[in-house]
């Protein structure tokens, strides 16, 4: 999508430009904060437009926010490596407090 399209949306106020403007820039942008990615895409649509854009600071790391958690591979297999039983399905029982089992 053309940058002169992304600054005009911005400027209209359209619904839906900030989670493009992450998807545009999500190469640059993955692996650095909020604030530093608003001033990377400021800087680069500034400079296709010359004049100053305006971002809003809050919708752009709720946006950046959204699409890591989407994006981010959840580990399979953690939660089938332990056994939850329930008291009474345990085998080897536990002693009382005070209770010791020498071997």
């Amino acid at each position: 999508m053309e940058k002169k399209l992304v600054i005009q949306f911005l400027k209209e106020g359209t619904r839906g430009v900030y989670p493009l403007l992450v998807k545009l820039y999500a190469e640059k942008i993955n692996s650095v904060g909020p604030m530093m990615a608003l001033k990377i895409i400021q800087a680069d649509l500034e400079k296709e437009a010359g004049e100053t854009v305006a971002i809003n600071y809050n919708s752009l790391a709720h946006a950046m926010k959204k699409k890591k958690g989407k994006s981010e591979e959840r580990k399979p297999g953690i939660i089938e490596e332990f056994e939850f039983l329930d008291a009474h399905e345990i085998k080897e029982r536990q002693l009382g407090a005070g209770r010791f089992k020498l071997p």
